[in-house]
């Protein structure tokens, strides 16, 4: 077994891959096999792995578990409505320095390992699981926004969730801004934020399920149908339209947002342009503080050209 690269992201966990086997041998009473690296994701490190005929992933974080039980909490809330979400087998810690969560593999492989054209056709298929994500019943769950483990998002509003993607960039009780100690740039950060609050009032405060993070990492797809939604860190409770508007800005081209407002066009959506203008700008500056804060100009660079689109 040999070790990946694991140097995509500075801000990701890395581990050896003999410290894993070594848990998942104490872990099971049968053989463990074929433990390969995962790549993708900007937190966790995946790997795959075999005991007897049975595929599983373990994912290790040495930061904190959060992302884990929200995945566990989605197995148990959604699967059931038709979505398919790998089951969560057991989380937990690994070490005093590694959290651990470990669950069935899905088939299929992501998005992102298919040709653009691929994707395409695929897209729609991804907009009708989305469809059933989004016609989940949370009226009885509190807030707007991220959610915990226990399903309770903390914002008052989906105004006030929007408004808190600023939350971390001009540092507090003393601490410098991002714009003083990192590679973000406060006039276009502001620009954004501008544009944002102008495109405020056409978001409804109705309240969805929304994955999140809908991306090329967290779908997986026989080439046909969607398989997997997998990663439920980042779910939040708001409009709808933010998974539509994630899919939209990733993509390196215009050819998504074609599919999808053709996908929406029988529906009668009000002001859906203004809508997903607002949440790419909200994608955008967030992603813009995250890389700021884990030092990936490098990977910044996608967003920095794509808001600046977006505000031209």
């Amino acid at each position: 077994m040999k070790n990946q690269d694991q140097t995509a992201s500075t801000h990701k966990t890395k581990i050896n891959i003999a410290i894993v086997s070594n848990f998942l041998e104490r872990r099971f009473t049968n053989t463990v096999s074929n433990i390969k690296y995962i790549s993708g994701g900007e937190s966790s490190q995946a790997f795959s792995f075999k005991v007897d005929n049975e595929e599983y992933v373990i994912r290790v974080n040495d930061r904190n578990p959060d992302g884990f039980r929200k995945d566990e909490y989605a197995f148990k809330h959604f699967s059931s409505n038709g979505i398919p979400i790998p089951e969560v087998i057991s989380l937990g810690k690994m070490n005093d320095d590694y959290y651990f969560c470990i669950s069935r593999k899905a088939k299929g492989k992501t998005i992102e390992a298919f040709s653009d054209l691929e994707r395409e056709n695929i897209l729609p298929d991804i907009l009708h699981v989305l469809d059933k994500i989004h016609a989940i019943d949370i009226l009885g769950k509190a807030g707007y926004g991220k959610w915990n483990s226990d399903g309770i998002a903390k914002k008052a509003s989906w105004r006030d969730a929007l408004l808190s993607v600023d939350e971390y960039v001009w540092g507090d009780e003393g601490k410098p801004s991002f714009f003083e100690t990192t590679f973000l740039r406060q006039d276009m950060w502001e620009r954004g934020y501008n544009k944002m609050l102008d495109l405020l009032p056409y978001c409804p405060e109705e309240k969805y399920l929304v994955h999140g993070d809908a991306g090329s990492d967290n779908i997986l797809s026989d080439g046909n149908h969607v398989t997997a939604v997998i990663d439920w860190a980042d779910s939040r409770y708001g409009d709808f339209l933010f998974d539509v508007a994630w899919l939209i800005f990733w993509c390196t081209d215009d050819s998504y947002k074609k599919i999808c407002l053709d996908y929406y066009a029988d529906r009668e959506i009000p002001h859906i342009v203004e809508r997903l203008l607002c949440y790419q700008i909200f994608i955008g500056l967030n992603s813009l503080s995250f890389y700021a804060y884990s030092n990936q100009e490098d990977k910044a660079q996608f967003s920095i050209r794509k808001l600046l689109k977006l505000l031209e």
